[in-house]
């Protein structure tokens, strides 16, 4: 039990990571970077921005993963790219200063840690139980060995008409359900 629920954290650190380092990628870098000055700090909370970058890669991520289906289906090829494009932007971003620093990327306090960590092995140990929602089954799990299995396929919902509807989430899902982790997508990405 305690190996999955570290299994589940690792994970959950690693899509943080992408996310925030696809968020990264997209914005702009500051006019005093370009210029190779130093950037001015920024009056914005950097919880905030952190916050920003990674809602912000979460939108680039499913876009991506949408266009990438229309030729492909959602497999270990397709999540070693998008791994590799948001770890090594997030290691660029990291480097250049532009996440912040330690003191601004981690919680302030002993007690921010304890709550942080208590809360991140809750939810871990609740993502590890079953799967309990009715409609998974029924078109949820499919739908994601469609997405895993064949490019976007027109015509889908003729043989299951809630397979027509487009849930952007189950790409996420689809990705996080491929390689060594194959069976975990529906528990990392709940």
């Amino acid at each position: 039990m305690t190996s999955a629920l570290i299994c589940v954290v690792m994970a959950w650190a690693a899509v943080w990571c992408v996310t925030v380092g696809l968020g990264a990628w997209l914005e702009p870098r500051p006019a005093a970077d370009r210029d190779g000055g130093r950037a001015e700090s920024s009056a914005e909370d950097p919880g905030d921005r952190l916050f920003g970058l990674f809602w912000t890669g979460h939108v680039v991520l499913l876009a991506l993963l949408q266009v990438v289906h229309l030729a492909r289906p959602i497999d270990g090829v397709v999540a070693l790219g998008v791994a590799s494009v948001g770890l090594v932007a997030f290691v660029g971003a990291l480097w250049s200063g532009r996440l912040g620093t330690s003191s601004t990327l981690l919680p302030p306090s002993k007690t921010g840690w304890v709550v942080s960590g208590l809360l991140t092995l809750w939810l871990a140990n609740r993502a590890l139980g079953p799967c309990t929602n009715y409609d998974s089954g029924l078109y949820h799990l499919p739908m994601m060995e469609w997405l895993q299995r064949w490019p976007i396929v027109p015509g889908l919902a003729n043989l299951e008409p809630r397979f027509g509807f487009n849930n952007a989430g189950l790409l996420h899902a689809t990705l996080l359900d491929v390689g060594l982790i194959s069976g975990w997508g529906p528990h990392l990405a709940s």
